[in-house]
């Protein structure tokens, strides 16, 4: 092997530059050509995740790449799920991980500190949740759920790899959209009792069956929901940033107004004046009634059901008939 020596000058320091930019150059254009072309578009999102993880299942066994070293789903006997079980196993969403800059991302622009509790929904293998407890962060409290066993076995497992155990961190399995189920229920009221922070990725059929639920116990509240993904269609989002080819979206639960889109705020002041003003109106008129229907009313209306008026065109003795053919004088005499 023969080596070049070169002593340094202007000149040999311009040549060593040209070569090593040449050489850099010429990698990133090899890589490039090697880059997967990007999805379209136009593909729906349920498409490409599925799409995702049929990736996460057609892995080579015999690679040791972390690539390969996806995550097999079970159900809640250990039995290997193929990709059509999982996706019907998984009520609201198959899980696909999440970027780790991405979810730092999401935490970033929640803000959030160690004074926050935060739950992350559908947790998959809980790297949200490890990272909200990160010495960075140190949340007060960080809670993941999933309805997938085989990932809760899997994160329980990476916290008791830590030392000292954090007594922060949990993870629960759970149906989300199961509201008949009792443990689902305690779920959802410790959200709306504690959450400060909650995250997750979904597409956005599920985040459909999550809204109604989310609006009953967090509208009004100090939590921040962020999606990360897809949006939550209906709700105007605080913050809006995409990463990575992912799109992070941050609402803000108290205030009602900016997540409803609404122009004009909501003046709840006049609605209560224009309630007081109805009430007093409804009494007058209950007055004006009472006093119609006095009998000392000399106006007021008797229904007899019988007109008093001549309808045949004879005279009556009560009254006086008027005849416009008979002349009067200035005395109302006849002529």
């Amino acid at each position: 092997m023969a080596f070049l020596f070169l002593r340094y000058s202007p000149r040999t320091a311009g040549f060593i530059r040209a070569f090593s930019s040449g050489s850099r150059r010429r990698t990133r254009q090899a890589s490039s050509s090697r880059r997967p072309h990007h999805r379209q578009t136009t593909e729906k999102p349920n498409q490409r995740l599925k799409e995702q993880v049929n990736e996460m299942f057609t892995h080579d066994p015999s690679s040791k790449s972390t690539a390969s070293r996806a995550f097999v789903a079970r159900d809640g006997a250990g039995k290997e799920l193929s990709m059509n079980e999982y996706l019907h196993f998984a009520s609201l969403s198959p899980w696909v991980p999440c970027p780790d800059p991405v979810a730092i991302r999401a935490l970033d622009i929640a803000k959030i500190s160690s004074n926050d509790i935060h739950y992350e929904l559908g947790c998959g293998d809980g790297r949200m949740n490890f990272h909200a407890i990160d010495s960075f962060y140190n949340v007060k409290k960080s809670v993941g759920i999933d309805i997938d066993p085989s990932l809760i076995e899997r994160s329980n497992h990476r916290k008791a790899r830590i030392h000292p155990t954090p007594g922060h961190l949990q993870f629960i399995c759970a149906d989300l959209i199961d509201l008949k189920n009792r443990q689902t229920l305690e779920i959802w009221n410790l959200i709306q009792k504690e959450c400060t922070i909650l995250t997750m990725y979904f597409v956005e059929d599920a985040l459909l069956k999550m809204k109604g639920i989310m609006e009953e116990k967090l509208l009004g509240s100090n939590c921040k929901v962020i999606t990360i993904g897809y949006p939550v269609n209906g709700w105007e989002p605080m913050w809006m940033e995409s990463l990575l080819g992912l799109k992070i979206h941050m609402y803000d639960m108290s205030n009602e107004d900016h997540l409803f889109n609404r122009s004009v705020p909501f003046d709840t002041a006049s609605l209560k004046s224009d309630e007081i003003l109805n009430a007093l109106s409804k009494e007058k008129l209950r007055d004006i009634q009472k006093e119609e229907n006095d009998p000392r009313n000399p106006f007021r209306a008797i229904d007899s059901g019988v007109s008093t008026g001549n309808i045949h065109g004879e005279d009556d003795d009560d009254g006086w008939d008027f005849d416009e053919n008979i002349q009067y004088d200035e005395h109302d005499e006849k002529v």
